[in-house]
């Protein structure tokens, strides 16, 4: 969970306390993937996400992180 600091906005009638929380989620495949399986799985997460809050949920940004360069696989395309 990510939050970032408070902020403080003041107007002459109203004053407000402004902060942010983000949750981070990482997907790991339980064995080779490619990486556009990860879209299917990011998709079908928000699906269920959408599912139990009833409300509106997607995905704002995505990073792939490789953990160890030798086991990817470049193929032919």
């Amino acid at each position: 969970m990510l939050s970032s600091v408070f902020r403080f906005e003041e107007r002459r009638d109203t004053a407000s306390v402004i902060g942010d929380a983000t949750a981070g989620l990482t997907l790991t495949p339980p064995g080779r993937a490619a990486y556009s399986g990860f879209d299917a799985m990011t998709s079908a997460f928000c699906d269920l996400l959408t599912l139990a809050s009833g409300e509106a949920c997607g995905l704002i940004s995505m990073s792939l992180v490789i953990r160890d360069p030798r086991r990817v696989a470049l193929g032919p395309w």
